[in-house]
């Protein structure tokens, strides 16, 4: 992830200086060529003629650092701009002394272009310097003369201007450094919350799977109880027995028909013998659940037997009025052997 954001940081400050670049190296080259026509057609034009060699500084340095910027490091991709800039900024504040203030104003762009390449071995001397020679530049700008009536600074106003100028270049320098500072760790911050959020993420997957085979797991345990619940026992050809157990509720008594008609229809056997002897509670509700059962096991043409009725549950069933009519009954599932035979 940090890779990814520095990835990203370095390419848009590349991004950056290669506008910067483009900007510098074309509209300096649209101005030479203005000027060159301004020198032909003005009758005093002459005295540009050290204008256009100024551009071409710049519009060098811009090139040579957009050749650069895909195969160097960005600190050295942007030096050749830079020192072309101080170089034409310097050059035109020396040929001509009113545009010093210009000149000096215009070296708070070297600092924002320093301040990209976050490299302190190169930004810091350059700054530094960059920093003093606008302070030289203000110490060029002429005094201007004013009536005797009007405010003036007079001789100070050289160290007013170089104030100025170097306050105004540095707080430029260091807003910049900042800037470009929390942006970096602006973007950090955000891989790194991106990082949590996948994290978090794969987690929660982790999770989800866990309970997907925590589920398929119980559903395998509640299928196993189930058929432990109701086992089926091949007792002879074609004859298999199905002992029930415990209390027969909704449930069971849906799943002992589902279960039933399975190995009925799978295994084609001809006799279905049902022992009841283990049933906790043989009532009405238990009794109406086991004639559906057997109803649908003689729709696929099986024989069905009941057998285990003991004297209690027989007893219960006569005084409920309820019972197992036109169903063979039989004490135990091995007098039912014996009567298939």
């Amino acid at each position: 992830m940090m890779d990814r954001s520095q990835s990203f940081v370095l390419e848009s400050r590349q991004q950056l200086i290669r506008f910067i670049a483009m900007m510098v190296a074309g509209v300096g080259a649209l101005v030479m060529v203005i000027i060159m026509i301004l020198i032909l057609v003005l009758p005093d034009g002459s005295s540009l003629i050290i204008y256009p060699f100024l551009l071409g500084i710049g519009v060098i340095g811009g090139l040579i650092t957009l050749y650069l910027l895909p195969r160097v490091t960005l600190a050295y991709a942007m030096l050749p701009l830079v020192l072309s800039l101080i170089a034409a900024a310097v050059g035109g504040a020396l040929m001509f002394r009113e545009t010093a203030l210009i000149a000096a104003s215009f070296l708070t762009i070297i600092t924002l272009l320093v301040s990209l390449g976050q490299q302190r071995v190169i930004a810091l001397p350059i700054g530094t310097l960059t920093v003093f020679i606008g302070i030289a530049l203000a110490s060029l700008v002429p005094q201007t003369k004013l009536a005797p009536d009007q405010l003036t600074l007079g001789s100070i106003l050289p160290f007013v201007s170089m104030a100025g100028i170097g306050t105004v270049i540095t707080v430029s320098w260091l807003i910049a450094l900042r800037l470009i500072k929390i942006s970096d760790q602006a973007v950090m911050l955000a891989e790194e919350r991106a990082a949590e959020a996948e994290l978090a993420h794969a987690e929660t997957e982790v999770r989800a799977n866990e309970l997907v085979e925590q589920n398929a797991a119980q559903q395998r345990l509640i299928e196993l109880v189930a058929t432990l619940e109701m086992p089926v026992v091949r007792i002879a050809e074609g004859v298999i027995l199905m002992p029930l157990i415990g209390h027969i509720d909704t449930r069971r008594s849906q799943s002992l028909t589902t279960h039933l008609l399975e190995v009925v229809h799978t295994t084609r056997v001809q006799v279905v013998i049902i022992d009841v002897s283990g049933v906790a509670i043989l009532d009405t509700g238990v009794v109406q659940s086991l004639m559906r059962t057997i109803t649908a096991v003689r729709l696929l043409g099986a024989r069905v037997l009941v057998s285990g009725i003991q004297a209690s549950m027989a007893t219960t069933l006569v005084q409920l009025g309820i019972g197992f009519e036109g169903v063979e009954v039989v004490r135990t599932p091995q007098e039912a052997l014996v009567h298939l035979v």
